[in-house]
């Protein structure tokens, strides 16, 4: 068995690590252990045991069986052993492996002699230090070699030992005898099995970039996820291939091919039809496509099996390939005439019994397919007409591949009954591409359609209306607004407005055209403009026009929120959206539901709706634009409720997807956040990634609230000054946020002025003071600040304030409910610091103990480094101890004097301990919202207002 160090990175196998770092552990103080790691062929079973040693920091002797002219050489583990040992290990283990040596060439049948010995040699090279042995391609071992590992396995006591027997899958699974003794092995005290599966899409993109040198693009990774599975070997050769241009990578062609062409001609005409038909296809389909009588057709397929390169769905009974690659292969060495024959017979057997199609919905589709690779583009053209939509619905992002490739056949194949269809084809189009995230081809389309209209080619309509110029005008601009082209969006828009104040559009198409028209004003934080295209879009859309009626709603539904009247906006943000409507106009409606959710202070309600738009948008095929949208939105709900580890992981999971501006700016809004909260390294270059984003003014507020949160995490007063000023001073009716923006302001304005007179500079604070007063009753008289995230904000503002005038904890403890009431932790701990530093200032030493070390909980919990210094730093000061005592039982006595129950009390020892509802929750084994209830009454029965004061009784009678 040779030494192995690994010189490849190993990702996406974090799991399987631990188990082997596990194993190792165990085996340090003599406790062996057994594991059978099992895969398909180059899915990393060998890179894996290289990397588990090395990241363990042991030696890996890893012995192969060997399978030559298809015979298995025996023992062969065994001789690579007892080579290296004579190489390396001879000194320390010659003893036993002189009586090895001496067994296996006098007396070759004494096999459990030669076990013995061979178990005495790993022994002896143990002794000193742990060791990971492999038999790696077991599969290919001989009774003999299976008969040693399992001696191995059964006779290991204390040795300093990590046995490991890698195979293939698919192998074993076919061979009777090995799977009994698998699943024997698996049975024994000590053994362990490790199933390797393909990489996610994460660690494909990462093992990517190692053979590209720079990150792949998200397309190329979506390209190697489907055809590699995440087969970390195909990974690499379909990467490298990518590097020089082929197709297929030549080493795994050749291997494929020769697996190919090693079978009759009947097997590889069943490939073939499998590889044309292109998907898992069921048995009826490929008798009715392959031109075999059955035994022969069994047959055939019955070698494809057994050469490992179909399989069949134990659920289904359909044939698939074992990896898309061998479909490739398949179908390129089939002939093209053999080619077009199948895909004809597949499109004459999906058009004789439409169960054979994948969907019903897409049934016509399907058949297009077949028919245009089939070489009738004709009957391909008529097809793609009810295919696009058929599935315009269901899947938008496949409607518009086929109006794509119509498009592609119109010239050639249309008649004069289609020539009043064009134009209407190509906005439906221009949407879909718009909604994709494909802007630009959005606006070629665009254009193009205005063009055929200005020539008179024919007339367009959309349902019963004509499409009018000041209609196209609005969409173009909208797509040159979405392909960051701002000043040919603002001229498109123009013109739209124009004509249709000037009535050149009349019909159900104005309605259109106006909501276009209110959302374009609203992202330019005109919100009188907006609320006027909106209404009138309302009042003109007619009963069936749907998604006029939602886009004026989600319009006017964001102007009430901004104008304080919450209920009655997100009452209409709600009526937006609707299941009767496309579902690119579904996605937008419900992206803005979530984030005015968001930013009324409804947390739990935002991240709810903002996970279910992303499922939803990722389904349609809007994964890089509403799907970014809406899955930054819940980042930065699970941001503020304190839940970062798992807004983490949706970053991460987004950060490999091509994102457009309007969904990366949230996704980077998320992320510089808490990178900020947490001191992150990186936070400065996340921040500069978000400043680089397109965005317009209504965009412009995100990014400025995320930049905010950096410059005061770094301590940046003057920047914060300067960039919450720039955003106060914009015009009152366009103004959104203010009430964080002011927050920033007050924040970094004390806290500058407090450095200031620590090192005695002169402040002339009763001015300063007299400024932030008036900066504060300036944003309490923007309508928006009653909702419950500003009024949160403007609370902590005011108290800080406090900081230059005297120390009023009773304003910081009002600021700390306040922010809980909308979720955020951070906040609430950042109050909590305040309150507990102005609480000691004031003398109130049991308020400053309880209150600094419920923030300093709630600041460890999260992460929150920077806080958490500021907050070690306060009790330093102070000389409070924040670790509080051990958590104890409030005395029965008490529980009944103060109405409680004992569940209640529970909860009420908790909440002393500093513990969050979603803490107590998962403490007590029931829901965020339970607790809650729990958290509400206990307040109620005690007469007390805070979580704080609830603690100071606790405390008072005994429950810590």
């Amino acid at each position: 068995m040779a030494p192995h160090t690994g010189d490849k990175e190993v990702v996406g196998r974090d799991d399987e690590l631990r188990v082997f770092r596990h194993a190792v552990e165990r085996a340090r103080s003599g406790e062996p252990s057994v594991l059978l790691v099992s895969g398909d062929p180059g899915i990393g079973k060998t890179t894996l045991l290289a990397e588990a040693a090395r990241a363990s920091g042991v030696e890996l002797f890893a012995g192969r069986c060997v399978h030559i002219g298809g015979d298995a050489i025996p023992l062969a583990p065994l001789v690579d052993l007892i080579r290296h040992v004579q190489r390396g290990h001879g000194g320390r283990a010659m003893p036993a492996l002189g009586g090895l040596v001496d067994a296996i060439s006098t007396r070759p049948g004494a096999a459990g002699n030669v076990f013995s010995l061979v178990l005495q040699v790993l022994a002896d090279l143990t002794a000193e230090s742990p060791a990971i042995v492999a038999f790696d391609d077991l599969h290919w071992g001989d009774p003999s070699t299976w008969d040693l590992f399992e001696h191995l396995a059964r006779n290991l006591v204390d040795e300093h030992l990590v046995l490991v027997g890698a195979f293939r899958t698919g192998e074993v699974a076919r061979d009777l005898g090995l799977r009994r003794r698998v699943a024997e092995l698996s049975r024994l005290s000590g053994v362990d099995r490790i199933a390797l599966e393909g990489l996610d899409r994460n660690a494909v993109a990462r093992h990517a970039a190692t053979v590209l040198g720079i990150p792949a693009p998200p397309s190329l990774v979506d390209e190697l996820l489907r055809r590699g599975e995440g087969n970390p070997f195909f990974t690499e050769e379909l990467a490298t291939a990518h590097l020089s241009g082929e197709v297929i990578p030549p080493l795994l062609a050749d291997l494929l091919t020769a697996d190919v062409e090693a079978l009759e001609p009947a097997s590889r005409h069943v490939l073939a039809a499998l590889a044309a038909i292109g998907r898992d296809a069921e048995p009826d389909l490929v008798a009715r496509v392959v031109d075999l009588d059955e035994p022969t057709l069994e047959a055939a397929l019955r070698a494809t099996i057994d050469a490992q390169l179909v399989v069949v769905d134990a659920a289904t009974d359909f044939y698939r390939f074992r990896h898309p690659l061998i479909g490739e292969v398949a179908y390129a060495a089939a002939l093209p005439t053999e080619r077009r024959r199948l895909h004809r017979s597949i499109a004459a057997a999906m058009q004789a019994e439409p169960r054979f199609a994948l969907m019903s919905s897409d049934a016509a589709g399907e058949r297009a397919l077949h028919l245009d690779r089939a070489g009738d583009e004709g009957a391909a053209f008529r097809a793609l007409f009810d295919a696009a939509d058929a599935v315009a619905l269901v899947a938008p992002a496949v409607s518009l591949a086929y109006l794509e490739r119509m498009l592609e056949l119109w010239d050639a194949n249309a008649g004069p009954e289609h020539a009043a269809l064009l134009i209407p084809r190509l906005w439906q189009a221009a949407d879909l591409a718009n909604a994709a995230g494909r802007n630009d081809r959005a606006v070629e389309l665009a254009r193009r359609a205005i063009a055929e209209s200005e020539a008179g080619r024919a007339c367009a309509v959309v349902g019963s209306a004509p499409i009018g110029p000041g209609w196209a005008q609005e969409r173009l601009a909208r797509f040159l607004w979405s392909a960051g082209d701002m000043e040919q969006s603002a001229v498109a828009y123009a013109a739209a407005a124009s004509l249709l104040d000037a009535d050149i559009d009349a019909g159900a198409s104005a309605a259109a055209a106006y909501a276009g028209l209110a959302q374009a004003e609203l992202m330019f934080c005109r919100f009188d403009t907006a609320h006027h295209w909106a209404s009138r879009a309302l009042d003109l859309a007619a009963a069936d026009d749907a998604a006029s009626a939602a886009a004026a709603l989600r319009v006017l539904g964001v102007i009430d929120v901004l104008g304080g009247e919450p209920e009655r906006g997100l009452e209409r943000s709600a009526a937006a959206v609707r299941p009767d409507i496309a579902p690119h106009q579904w996605a937008l409606s419900n992206a803005m539901f979530a984030m005015i959710l968001f930013e009324a202070g409804d947390t739990e309600d935002a991240l709810r709706v903002a996970l279910d738009g992303a499922a939803v948008s990722q389904r349609a095929g809007f994964e890089t634009s509403f799907g970014t949208f809406h899955t930054g939105v819940a980042a930065r709900s699970l941001v503020r409720l304190g839940r970062w580890d798992e807004a983490d992981a949706l970053l991460i999971a987004a950060s490999s997807i091509n994102s457009t501006p309007i969904g990366a700016i949230q996704l980077d809004a998320a992320a510089t956040q808490l990178a900020a909260r947490r001191g992150a390294s990186e936070a400065a270059a996340i921040a500069d990634r978000l400043r680089a984003h397109p965005h317009d003014p209504f965009s412009a507020a995100i990014v400025t609230v995320a930049l905010l949160d950096h410059h005061l995490a770094t301590r940046r007063w003057n920047e914060a000054i300067a960039l919450a000023t720039k955003a106060l001073n914009a015009p009152a009716n366009g103004r959104r946020l203010s009430a964080a923006f002011t927050l920033a302001f007050v924040t970094a304005s004390v806290e500058q002025a407090l450095d200031q007179i620590a090192r005695q500079e002169l402040v002339d604070v009763p001015t300063l003071a007299g400024a932030l007063e008036e900066r504060l009753r300036a944003a309490r008289s923007d309508p928006a600040s009653t909702m419950a995230a500003a009024d949160a904000d403007l609370l902590l503002a005011a108290a800080m304030t406090t900081r230059l005038k005297g120390p009023d904890a009773d304003a910081f403890a009002a600021a700390a409910r306040a922010a809980e009431y909308v979720g955020d932790a951070w906040q609430a701990a950042l109050a909590r610091l305040h309150q507990a530093d102005a609480a000691a200032a004031a003398g109130d030493a049991a308020q400053a103990v309880d209150t600094l070390r419920a923030a300093h909980a709630t600041a460890s919990r999260l992460g929150a480094t920077p806080l958490l210094d500021d907050i070690a730093a306060l009790a330093r000061r102070t000389r409070i101890t924040l670790e509080a005592p051990p958590l104890q039982t409030l005395p029965q006595q008490q529980v009944v004097h103060l109405g409680l129950t004992s569940r209640e009390a529970e909860v009420l020892a908790l909440v002393a301990a500093g513990r969050t509802n979603r803490e107590i929750g998962t403490e007590l084994f029931v829901s965020e919202k339970t607790a809650s209830v729990h958290v509400s009454n206990i307040l109620r029965k005690l007469g007390v207002r805070s979580r704080v004061e609830a603690a100071a009784i606790a405390q008072r009678v005994g429950a810590t």
